[in-house]
């Protein structure tokens, strides 16, 4: 199977794995705010938030193990680099794991810092055990997912990965009705991600390379591999607060109510970001590297231009979606009383939206070892973000809150990553921008009717959404087919057609790759 196709079996597999988590979200999500309550619900996402810090550990060497990886593979060395660097990874994730572990135990025994209930106390340490330490061993073998990527072979890790949502979802169903406890969902949620690591230790031994002549890296490699991860941390640390910090900021100042509402809304910003990841995610890193070891700067750059011409068009439709169709959609979903989640789709969608039609710029930078500025950009967003959210929170509340992460949004997006493409990237700042902004005006008549179509029928019910919904994608279709493609890509997609038999590398336009 050629790269072209592994990236496109890659995606539809992701997208597969992701419409699977979406309909458990949908199914699951209601059901626990009703079983365990919203402020019970609240303090479980606070929790999770929490122990998911640790994840700032790997130091970014996931992405530095499949970058390496990758590229030795694709140059096919015969003196077993490959070997040495799948050695070199996993004795750093054995060191990282010990110190997860050394700080769930500091974590759990420091909570009486932070609480004061006796029974919050005691909630708060079983939920730090029962998640800390099976998330702190998963790291002694987290390089076998890391080598499955490098093979381009996701469709290995997006099958463990529905299999731990099937336990997570069984066991929610099952246990919750019995015993309505953050201590039970914690228990389910660690036995989802213990039979996902089992799976990806088992399906990584075809992989792993043999232990013959394996020998340490030269010191000049080490020292490129910390350059690499040094950058992928600050990249990791932005990544973190502006994911997590929010919903701990709400536990503190407003109430842990507001952080289930905010949890909603984020929710569906973190699905839209999970669609265009899907597609357009590590696996394009893996295909990044291959093509720059292969074909050099200029082979990368053509194909970060035609991976972003499809892009951006796709972030602009989830992104119309998410805007419209998300309010209606919670209303049905959960009910009144979350008009907060409406808010927190509102603001966030849009920066959201133009931060996502430039998503595959990570994996290119980083591809090339040039993903430095982009770090560095990413971790003072960060703290920008986090500044402006305890200042903000104290003013406007609720909104406050979401306005800062939508301002560090917005400046990232719109100013410094079309920057950093252009000095780190050498991506000539005219293609970039075309593939950017074009089909934002080429496809605002698609927009606005979308938009209109929502207003006008005010949907309620989940037939009229998904009529809603059907008609917003024929409003994009038409516009895309009429106005966005090429002559030469409109006759590429014709033959798709029922009967044609062809396959999505033949003869694949330049500008669609």
């Amino acid at each position: 199977m050629s790269l072209r196709q592994k990236l496109f079996t890659t995606s539809g597999l992701n997208l597969l794995d992701y419409a699977v988590r979406f309909g458990t979200v949908l199914i699951i999500s209601p059901f626990l705010i009703n079983q365990l309550g919203k402020e019970t619900y609240g303090f479980w996402v606070v929790m999770v938030s929490v122990i998911g810090y640790l994840d700032l550990l790997d130091l970014g060497l996931s992405q530095t193990a499949l970058r390496y990886l990758s590229r030795s593979l694709e140059q096919k060395s015969a003196d077993g680099s490959t070997g040495n660097y799948f050695t070199y990874f996993g004795r750093l994730y054995l060191r990282i794991g010990f110190g997860s572990l050394l700080l769930t135990i500091l974590g759990a025994w420091s909570v009486p810092w932070f609480v004061d209930d006796p029974e919050t106390i005691r909630q708060a340490r079983l939920v730090l055990l029962l998640t800390g330490v099976p998330l702190s061993l998963a790291f002694f073998f987290r390089v076998h997912r890391t080598l499955i990527r490098s093979h381009v072979l996701y469709g290995r890790t997006i099958a463990a990965g529905l299999l731990r949502t099937v336990v997570y979802t069984a066991g929610i169903l099952i246990f919750i009705p019995r015993d309505p406890q953050v201590t039970t969902l914690a228990i389910i949620w660690s036995a989802g991600i213990v039979t996902e690591q089992i799976i990806l230790v088992w399906w990584a031994r075809d992989l792993v390379p043999a232990r013959g002549d394996i020998r340490p890296l030269p010191a000049a490699e080490r020292r490129e591999v910390r350059h690499f991860a040094g950058k992928m941390i600050g990249w990791s640390i932005a990544s973190f607060l502006r994911g997590r910090i929010d919903s701990q900021i709400l536990a503190a100042y407003v109430s842990t109510t507001a952080v289930t509402h905010y949890s909603v809304g984020s929710r569906f910003i973190q699905m839209f970001t999970d669609v265009v990841n899907a597609i357009f995610g590590g696996h394009f890193l893996a295909g990044f590297a291959r093509v720059h070891a292969r074909d050099g700067q200029a082979g990368a750059v053509d194909l970060f231009l035609s991976t972003l011409r499809a892009c951006a068009p796709l972030a602009l439709v989830a992104g119309t979606a998410i805007f419209f169709l998300g309010p209606p959609f919670i209303d049905r979903w959960l009910g009144e009383g979350f008009e907060e989640s409406h808010l927190v789709i509102r603001i966030l969608a849009i920066p959201t939206t133009f931060m996502l039609m430039q998503y595959p710029l990570g994996s290119f930078l980083g591809s090339q070892n040039r993903h430095g500025a982009m770090a560095a950009v990413s971790f003072a967003g960060g703290l920008l973000n986090l500044v402006a959210s305890l200042i903000l929170v104290r003013y406007l509340g609720f909104s406050g809150v979401i306005v800062s992460t939508a301002a560090e949004l917005s400046l990232t997006a719109l100013v410094l990553w079309p920057a950093i493409a252009r000095t780190k990237g050498r991506v000539p700042l005219l293609a970039y921008s075309r593939a950017l902004f074009l089909p934002v005006l080429i496809l605002l008549p698609a927009i606005v009717a979308g938009g209109a179509l929502v207003h006008f029928v005010r949907p309620t019910t989940f037939p009229s959404l998904i009529a809603c919904g059907a008609g917003m994608g024929l409003a994009f279709l038409i516009n895309t087919w009429a106005l966005l493609l090429t002559p030469a890509e409109r006759a590429y997609l014709a033959r798709f057609r029922p009967g044609k038999g062809r396959r999505p590398d033949d003869d694949a336009p330049a500008a669609s790759a």
